[in-house]
C-alpha cells in the first residue's frame, strides 16, 4: 500500500528541488532539463546505494519516499503527458506552422519511421536480438526532445522560421513515435511477425484518428466558451479538462493516438479558440499552462532520471553494450542526415514545401542530436 504522507513528502521535495535548480540553470547557462536529469540520477544513486548516508530528519523520509514511489509507467503517462503536450501546442503560431507543415510533418513523422527502421535493422544485424525488439528500441529513441533547444533559440533571438521548424517537429514526433511503440508492443505481445503493410495502415489510422478526435473535441470546447460568459476560471478549467478528455477518449475508447488527439485539440484552441476568449483571459490561460508544464516537466525528468542508477546497477554495462549503443547512435544520426539532406530537398523540389536552407538543416541536425542524446 502506498504511504500517502511519504508520497506527498516525496513530490513536495521534488518540486522544491526543481525550483532550486531553475535559477541555478540560468546562472550556469545550462538547459534546465540537463540539471534535472543530473539531479535525478544523483537522487536515484543515493536511494539505491545507501539511503542512510543523509542526516536524521526529513531527508531520510524523503529519500525513502522517492525510492518507493509505487507508480507504473502508465500512471505517469496519463498524469503528465497530456499537460506537456497541451502546453507545448496551445501557444504555437498555427499560421506559421501551416506555412511549413510539409517539412514539419516530414521531419516529425517520416523521419521517425526512417530512424526506427534504420536503428532497428542495424541493431538486429549486429546484436542477434529479434527484429521487433530492435525496431522497438529504434522507435523509443527516434523522437527528439527539443524543448531546451527552443529555449536557447528564444534567448538568442534565432529566426522565427527555424524555431517553428524545430518546435513543430518536436510537437508531432512524440506522437508518431508513441504510435509506433504501441504497434510494436502489440506485435511482441501477440508474437506475430512484422507485417509492414499492416503496420503502415495501423499507423495512419491511429495518427489520423487521433487528429480527428482532437479536432472535434477542440471545436466542441470552443463552442462551449461563449456559454461560460467570460468566466476566466471556468474557461481555463475547460482547457485542462479538454487535454485529459482528449487523451483518455482517444486511447481507451476509440483506440487511436491520444497524443495526436491532445496536440490537435490544443492547436484548435490556440488558433480558433483564442478568438473566442478575451485577451486578458488568454494571457492567464497561457500562464496557467506554462506553470502546469513547468511542474510536469520538472517531475517527469526527475522521476525518469531517478530510475537510471537502479537500471545500471541491476543490469550493468559491459563493452558489448557500449558497442551496441554506438551502433544505435550512429544509425540514428545517419537516418537524420538522410532525411535532412535527401528527402527534404526532394520535398521542396516537388513543390510540396518551402526550401529549407543549408544552415537551417545543420542547426536542425544539431538540435536533434542535443534533444535525442543529451
Amino acid at each position: 500500500m502506498i504511504d500517502i504522507e511519504l508520497t506527498v513528502l516525496g513530490f513536495t521535495g521534488l518540486l522544491i528541488v526543481g525550483s532550486l535548480l531553475s535559477p541555478l540553470a540560468e546562472r550556469l547557462n545550462l538547459p534546465y532539463t540537463v540539471l534535472l536529469a543530473a539531479m535525478g540520477c544523483a537522487l536515484g544513486a543515493i536511494s539505491v546505494l545507501n539511503p542512510q548516508i543523509v542526516p536524521v530528519g526529513l531527508l531520510p523520509d524523503f529519500m525513502r519516499a522517492i525510492g518507493n514511489f509505487g507508480f507504473s509507467a502508465e500512471v505517469l503517462l496519463y498524469v503528465f503527458l497530456p499537460t506537456l503536450l497541451f502546453e507545448a501546442a496551445v501557444t504555437i503560431d498555427i499560421r506559421r506552422l501551416m506555412d511549413d507543415v510539409a517539412p514539419i510533418l516530414l521531419l516529425a513523422v517520416v523521419a521517425v519511421v526512417v530512424c526506427t527502421a534504420t536503428v532497428g535493422f542495424a541493431l538486429a544485424a549486429v546484436s542477434g536480438l529479434g527484429l521487433v525488439i530492435c525496431l522497438l528500441i529504434g522507435a523509443i529513441i527516434s523522437p527528439t526532445d527539443a524543448g531546451s533547444v527552443v529555449g536557447v533559440f528564444r534567448d538568442i533571438g534565432a529566426p522565427r522560421r527555424l524555431r517553428i521548424l524545430v518546435e513543430g517537429e518536436s510537437l508531432f514526433n512524440d506522437a508518431a513515435a508513441l504510435v509506433l511503440v504501441g504497434l510494436l508492443l502489440a506485435l511482441l505481445r501477440e508474437g506475430l511477425r512484422p507485417d509492414f503493410a499492416t503496420a503502415i495502415s495501423d499507423f495512419a489510422a491511429a495518427f489520423g484518428g487521433g487528429a480527428t478526435v482532437g479536432f472535434a473535441l477542440g471545436r466542441a470546447a470552443c463552442a462551449v466558451v461563449p456559454i461560460l460568459r467570460g468566466s476566466r476560471v471556468a474557461e481555463i478549467n475547460l482547457t485542462v479538462a479538454l487535454a485529459y478528455l482528449a487523451f483518455v477518449l482517444a486511447e481507451r475508447y476509440l483506440h487511436v493516438s491520444g497524443v495526436v488527439a491532445v496536440v490537435s485539440a490544443a492547436l484548435v484552441v490556440g488558433s480558433y479558440g483564442r478568438t473566442q476568449i478575451s485577451p486578458d483571459t488568454w494571457d492567464s490561460l497561457v500562464e496557467t499552462w506554462h506553470q502546469m508544464g513547468y511542474w510536469a516537466n520538472s517531475l517527469i525528468f526527475l522521476l525518469a532520471a531517478m530510475l537510471i542508477p537502479r537500471l545500471v546497477f541491476d543490469f550493468g554495462i559491459n563493452a558489448v553494450d557500449l558497442y551496441l549503443l554506438g551502433v544505435v547512435i550512429v544509425a540514428a544520426l545517419a537516418a537524420r542526415a538522410a532525411v535532412l539532406y535527401g528527402l527534404l530537398p526532394a520535398l521542396s523540389g516537388l513543390g510540396l514545401g518551402q526550401k529549407v536552407s543549408g544552415p537551417y538543416k545543420a542547426v536542425s541536425c544539431g538540435a536533434a542530436c542535443v534533444g535525442r542524446f543529451p
